[in-house]
């Protein structure tokens, strides 16, 4: 066989060029994880090709069966790169339905322990509300436990999709802040058990019984003030889509940074919607928050208060 630059050609010598039979090149980089790296050459090691010499008579691809037709493909050196071989063999792996239902949707088994467990047990039966970032950790922790197989490249949107088919009465809510991740419960909140329901956000943001089946050790997650202000956001998002809309003046209490003696008085934006501050109010010595024995002073504060 030749030796080339522009690629592979015929020569007396039995040795082919160590480039990529299938891509023709030396060179080839992927994305592993959000970087980019060079792919290296692997080297065949079977005598006929295997997969390789199969797809390339299935699509009759001269260009790669001229190299390697009745030939010991270990002993001339055909080289390739891993994800061009993939690439090319992959039609071959999908010949039957059952293997192409696979290559869509993967990791079978975890994924059917997982709906059981999760999915059933915790959002149909326990009428909890969990976020989509949740689950998918959940789902990879599966596929961790029962296939012994790291599934961190395994999208959100590829498991959203998947619940979307097998469990239609799921609803999937988009929170408007983009920070925040998607809240995935059973049909239709009622206004009436919504803050029931939300405490198991406040359970996700610790550790909880699903973590513990797959950890040895707990580590207990506090919830700092960014975590609390993202589940108080939620909290009122999904509170207020279920009720008439409020005013727009609603939407600024959460953050009306009153003094002590403004949180006592009308002037507190919180207190005029008759809305108890929160940590997120950013408030100096409130004495609105529910729980704290507030201050006030004068009858026109104590008709302000609830």
């Amino acid at each position: 066989m030749l030796r080339s630059v522009s690629g592979l050609g015929v020569s007396k010598s039995p040795v082919l060029s160590p480039i990529c039979i299938i891509c023709k090149k030396k060179d080839r980089y992927i994305k592993v994880r959000g970087k980019r790296e060079r792919d290296r050459l692997s080297c065949a090691e079977t005598l006929d090709g295997g997969s390789l010499r199969k797809t390339a008579e299935r699509k009759k691809d001269e260009s790669i069966l001229m190299h390697i037709r009745d030939k010991d493909c270990a002993a001339i050196g055909v080289r390739y790169h891993h994800s061009c071989y993939k690439e090319y063999t992959r039609p071959v792996k999908q010949d039957t339905p059952e293997a192409a239902n696979v290559e869509r949707h993967p990791y079978t088994k975890s994924y059917q322990h997982f709906c059981k467990e999760v999915v059933q047990k915790r959002i149909i039966e326990g009428q909890a509300v969990l976020r989509m970032t949740q689950l998918l950790q959940y789902f990879k922790n599966y596929v961790m436990k029962f296939e012994s197989v790291d599934a961190s490249d395994y999208r959100s949107s590829q498991l959203k999709a998947r619940l979307m088919t097998n469990f239609p009465q799921l609803t999937f809510h988009t929170l408007s802040s983009k920070s925040s991740s998607t809240l995935v419960y059973l049909g239709p909140l009622e206004a009436g058990n919504v803050e029931e329901r939300l405490e198991s956000l406040f359970e996700g943001m610790t550790s909880s019984e699903t973590d513990a089946a797959f950890t040895e050790r707990r580590h207990p997650q506090h919830l700092n003030g960014e975590n609390l202000k993202t589940v108080y956001y939620a909290g009122l998002e999904v509170k207020w889509t279920t009720q008439d809309p409020a005013p727009e003046s609603v939407f600024l209490s959460v953050s009306c940074k009153c003094s002590a003696s403004k949180c006592a008085s009308k002037s507190c934006s919180c207190r005029a919607y008759k809305l108890s501050c929160t940590d997120v109010c950013g408030c100096n010595y409130c004495t609105n928050k529910s729980g704290r024995k507030r201050a006030v002073t004068g009858s026109e504060d104590e008709d302000d208060i609830d």
